[in-house]
């Protein structure tokens, strides 16, 4: 899990109209340069790249933009074993996060169900979230993939959900699936003192918001 990465793909904006994403990109560099290990930007080419020559390469053209997102993170983690943090996570606490690269088997994201929004402090609500993917054995993924693209092709069959497009995103691929298949995976609240997470909400202006739901882009 030393190797960290992050992805950004452009929709209607470009990377430099996101200062809280280059500062971002930047602060991960500078801890890697100070901690070891590697840190990658994927852009939409360099993942396209990878999902061509992958055996997931069908099902990722048949997603949503949003949902190829979401996807491609934890393809990159399965072929790689590097380390996915999203874009709007900053590390403020470089020994405490290095610590738990050193110490845990997996780092997860976390996420306060009751409210919806990140948490600062510690609750009895928190959840797994997938602003964080990592596993010291990366193969342990590959279970999930699966059950992601099961869950994404039972949605398909369910007109309900041509509707309900944020909840097919979340519920196949995204953070709800997530949180569900490593329900049972101990929480450590200790990765909330080495990151500030801006829970920046989208990457599209919100009259362009449907470019996440395009499978065509």
């Amino acid at each position: 899990m030393n190797n960290i990465f992050q992805i950004f793909y452009e929709l209607d904006r470009p990377l430099e109209k996101f200062p809280i994403f280059l500062q971002s990109i930047e602060l991960w560099k500078d801890y890697v340069g100070k901690k070891g290990g590697t840190y990658k930007l994927y852009l939409r080419s360099d993942c396209e790249r990878i999902i061509d020559d992958s055996k997931y390469k069908q099902f990722y053209y048949s997603l949503p933009l949003w949902s190829k997102l979401e996807f491609m993170r934890y393809v990159i983690v399965e072929l790689t074993g590097g380390l996915y943090v999203d874009l709007d996570i900053h590390p403020i606490n470089y020994d405490i996060f290095y610590k738990l690269q050193q110490e845990e088997e997996y780092i997860f994201g976390l996420w306060d169900n009751s409210s919806n929004i990140p948490i600062k402090y510690a609750s009895n609500t928190i959840e797994w979230s997938n602003s964080f993917v990592g596993f010291r054995d990366n193969s342990l993924i590959t279970g999930f993939i699966e059950y992601a693209m099961k869950q994404h092709e039972r949605m398909n069959l369910m007109p309900t959900y041509d509707k309900w497009r944020v909840r097919k995103m979340k519920r196949g691929v995204g953070v709800d699936a997530f949180k569900k298949y490593f329900k049972h995976y101990k929480l450590n609240t200790e990765l909330l003192s080495s990151i500030k997470d801006f829970a920046c909400k989208s990457w599209t202006k919100r009259s362009n918001r449907d470019l996440l739901y395009n499978v065509k882009i």
